[in-house]
């Protein structure tokens, strides 16, 4: 087994330890035996047990990053481009935590861990807002006097509604449709939306 296999196995195995007992109740020598290695091996790859926790997280960061960045389809209008980001970036989200287990309630506690690689993510998403952005103030497509403004503006509200959105709260009052027409309506209203003629 190469040493990526070996890294990406011990991650793995820490990762189901860390869903099943949270960070705390987890030890070195459990991820080592989750693994089905030695001691030796893991403190070859991890300092401790910070360590391979903060590289779990990076690794599920990066994935949900790469995900983000699959939603930006070339070729499609600014004003389909963004709502499609907002929607989807909100499934991509919920599907991270989901997927996470006890990650979840570190994701609704801003556990500093999970705040240092939020980041990360935060400012890679903030590029990719401000090109869909610049991209219909070129098009004519929104009227925007100050794009760093706006992009702080939307990445705010979004992650002010990830907990009702992750919770399932918000579909208890309208349905998918209505909440993404809505959302896009927000949108358009603070980006000066005009519709090509």
């Amino acid at each position: 087994m190469n040493k990526e296999s070996t890294r990406d196995l011990l991650l793995d195995a820490a990762k189901r330890q860390f869903i099943r007992n949270g960070f705390d109740g987890v030890s070195m020598m459990d991820i080592a035996r989750e693994s089905g290695m030695s001691r030796r091996t893991l403190y070859s790859y991890f300092e401790s047990k910070g360590d391979i926790y903060n590289a779990a997280v990076k690794r599920e960061t990066d994935l949900v990053v790469t995900k983000l960045h699959g939603l930006v389809i070339p070729g499609t209008p600014a004003s389909k481009k963004i709502t499609d980001y907002v929607y989807g970036r909100f499934h991509i989200i919920k599907e991270m935590v989901d997927r996470n287990g006890t990650l979840r309630s570190f994701f609704f506690r801003n556990n500093w861990n999970l705040e240092h690689f939020r980041k990360e993510l935060d400012r890679q998403e903030k590029q990719i807002l401000i090109d869909i952005v610049v991209e219909g103030v070129t098009q004519g497509m929104f009227d925007v006097p100050n794009v760093n403004l706006i992009v702080e503006m939307i990445q705010d509200g979004m992650r002010g509604f990830e907990y009702t959105f992750i919770r399932g709260i918000i579909w208890k009052t309208a349905s998918h449709e209505d909440v993404r027409q809505i959302a896009a309506n927000i949108l358009f209203s603070m980006l000066g939306y005009k519709e090509n003629e």
